[in-house]
């Protein structure tokens, strides 16, 4: 809109013009002359400005303001705010802020999806402000540079930001749909962020993508809504491509197709978290809580995992790997699985379904200062992997503590005692030796049953190497298997 002020033609959106009013007039001096045979008419003063952001004598930028209940005639102004962000993003420049009354912005009140927000505007809501779809395949927001949003909720979308620059969300949150999406070496540093009743991922990252967050939760669906399409969908965060994530303080709750994934060359940092996922049905089982695939690297450090759905952990790939440090795997059926790298440190695997720690053939695993209870058994290791145990205590309510399948472990050497418990209701070692390769573990310095099968009184065994097929409480030998204490 435009106003003619002494026949100059002024913008009403101009920079630091928010007030409803024109600017003043060159000055008269007859003006003020009173008119003949009386006192002049007063002249009206100005309105005063009523957005303090918005400073002609200073250098600060005016914010733009909107509102459900504004109109977009109206110049964005906090006294005659826009009606929607629409409208407001027409007028913001760079360094602007596009203030978002309470209220919700949506198809029904003017807006349409998605809107690209212009490179450097900041979008701030006051009170509950709502954006709004009524359609989970249109995205929300687009961001092809950079910007903050704060305190703004999002409902409904596909994706409820898409960032290809540098973006900073606070407090916000996203109900319904999925969440953001950072592109291409674009950054995104997040805090205080809540996604509820999530059906696509809530945060991904991909080619080269950086993000930080600070305090957050992810929750999806309860069961009853979830079917085969939504457990494949649902997922927490979600990196490839070389992306990068580290999160500090963020909760994960029912995801039906897991918590949190990384591929194809990206890292990750874990801390301070909490994964919980309950049973949600034959649809959701195959998946686990958190993965490390496709040459990926992530470490988990003082975090909480339960998941009565399928696995705690999973390395995918050989390529892969995960390091979890002072953490712990509570209730799930399998605490890891392993294909790849996995380096275990002061951690628990408690009340595990099947198995606390599962290495497939050719993996790799080195295991210390950690406790694992598990119904079948606490470690079960097949061919060729590469096993490392030292200061752990495994055991087994129905079959064996550890479980290995042509594996030559490394239990503990006379050099460098193993400092290990392992006891199982059946038995503390079982070594398979189909192939008859003659493996060899080394277990020397462990404490078994005490006063059984040739243990002393404190459970230990003196140096010997012991082969030939053996059946006891404490281990069991098969083939050409030998153990050396």
């Amino acid at each position: 809109m435009t106003a003619l002020v002494l026949g100059v033609v002024l913008p009403l959106s101009t920079a630091c013009s928010s007030s409803s009013d024109p600017s003043p007039a060159r000055e008269d001096p007859g003006r003020d002359k009173p008119p003949p045979g009386g006192q002049k008419d007063p002249v009206p003063s100005p309105e005063p400005n009523k957005d303090p952001s918005c400073d002609p004598a200073s250098k600060i930028t005016c914010n733009v303001h909107a509102s459900p209940e504004g109109q977009d005639e109206n110049p964005g102004t906090s006294a005659r705010p826009v009606r929607t962000l629409k409208k407001a993003l027409t007028i913001a420049k760079s360094g602007q802020t596009v203030s978002l009354a309470a209220g919700r912005y949506s198809e029904a009140s003017g807006e349409s999806w998605p809107q690209k927000v212009p490179d450097g505007v900041i979008l701030e809501g006051s009170g509950d402000a709502v954006l709004s779809s009524g359609s989970l395949e249109k995205a929300g927001l687009l961001y092809a540079g950079a910007g903050q949003i704060r305190n703004l909720a999002f409902e409904s979308f596909r994706y409820a930001v898409v960032a290809k620059g540098k973006l900073v969300i606070k407090n916000a949150k996203v109900t319904g749909g999925g969440g953001f999406v950072f592109g291409a070496d674009s950054q995104g540093e997040l805090e205080d962020i809540t996604m509820e009743e999530l059906s696509f991922a809530g945060v991904t990252g991909i080619e080269q993508a950086r993000i930080r967050m600070n305090k957050g939760s992810f929750r999806g669906k309860t069961s009853p809504s979830l079917d085969a399409e939504g457990c494949k969908n649902v997922i927490g965060v979600l990196l490839g491509g070389r992306s990068n994530a580290t999160l500090d303080n963020v909760s994960f709750t029912n995801l039906g197709n897991g918590s949190f994934a990384a591929f194809d060359d990206s890292t990750a940092s874990i801390g301070r978290g909490t994964f919980t996922r309950p049973a949600l049905g034959d649809a959701c089982t195959a998946s686990s809580q958190i993965v490390s695939s496709d040459r990926a690297s992530v470490n988990v450090e003082d975090t909480t995992v339960s998941d009565e759905a399928g696995a705690g952990l999973f390395v995918a790939r050989a390529s892969s790997k995960l390091t979890f440090r002072r953490s712990s795997v509570k209730n799930s059926t399998f605490g890891a699985m392993s294909y790849g790298r996995l380096e275990v440190e002061k951690g628990t695997f408690e009340s595990i379904g099947k198995v606390g720690i599962y290495l497939a053939s050719d993996s790799e695993a080195t295991i210390a200062e950690t406790t694992i209870s598990a119904k079948r058994f606490g470690i079960q290791a097949d061919s060729d992997t590469k096993l490392v145990v030292r200061k752990s205590h495994m055991t087994s309510e129905d079959e064996d503590a550890v479980l290995l399948r042509d594996v030559a472990a490394d239990l503990g050497r006379p050099d460098d005692p193993g400092g290990n418990r392992l006891l199982g209701k059946e038995t503390g070692l079982y070594v398979l030796d189909p192939a008859g390769r003659r493996t060899l573990v080394q277990a020397a310095g462990n404490i078994w049953r005490a006063s059984i099968q040739g243990a002393d009184a404190d459970g230990r065994y003196p140096t010997q190497l012991v082969d030939g097929a053996q059946r006891g409480e404490n281990f069991v030998l098969s083939g050409g298997a030998s153990i050396q204490f």
